[in-house]
């Protein structure tokens, strides 16, 4: 699946609010991830530090169908209802939580639109997009297909030893060290053993 950037960035509260909501719905894939050694940028720095700061989750769960089902029932019209995008969120960390692989790659590649809909990555937008990637490269080395395909490349990235230095698609306007980390934090989690 190939995004690009919407014309007309999403909200700034609207991010921030995803943020603070993913402090207490953060996903549960990615590692803990070191302080960054830099003051906070932004509003939305200490929730996406603390929503990056998790260990890694049991593997072996299979459960979470119903909040997985529930949060792929939920619609709305408004792209900008809060309330339906941290219910989501909610629900897809509850089902990736209890175990559910396509909850989440649901969980991370939200978080990851999020982001990337808006302005440019900025550096202090770094431990939620190393979550966000995270989540979905871990759903890939779990071996949900979906997950695997969801960038240019990936599954070469995935299976190769180091990153190759010719990223492509939204993977290339990232900084190379951020996409780095969240590919050893997934593999650090979900790697075959």
């Amino acid at each position: 699946m190939n995004i690009t950037r919407r014309l007309r960035p999403a909200p700034r509260t609207l991010l921030a609010a995803t943020a603070l909501a993913l402090v207490g719905c953060g996903s549960p894939s990615a590692p803990t991830i070191e302080e960054p050694t830099v003051a906070p940028e932004s509003p939305t720095e200490p929730a996406a530090r603390a929503a990056a700061r998790r260990e890694c989750p049991d593997r072996s769960g299979d459960g979470g169908q119903a909040a997985f089902d529930e949060a792929r029932a939920l619609t709305s019209t408004d792209e900008y209802d809060e309330g339906f995008r941290l219910k989501r969120f909610a629900l897809y960390r509850q089902a990736a939580e209890e175990g559910h692989l396509q909850a989440q790659h649901e969980l991370g590649w939200l978080l990851f639109q999020e982001l990337y809909m808006g302005d440019a990555p900025e550096p202090s937008q770094r431990a939620t997009y190393v979550a966000a990637l995270t989540d979905i490269f871990g759903a890939g080395l779990r071996g949900l297909e979906a997950a695997r395909t969801q960038f240019p490349g990936l599954p070469q990235i995935l299976d190769a030893q180091q990153l190759p230095d010719d990223l492509d698609g939204p993977l290339a306007e990232l900084p190379a060290e951020w996409v780095e980390e969240a590919l050893a934090a997934a593999r650090d989690c979900y790697a075959p053993n």
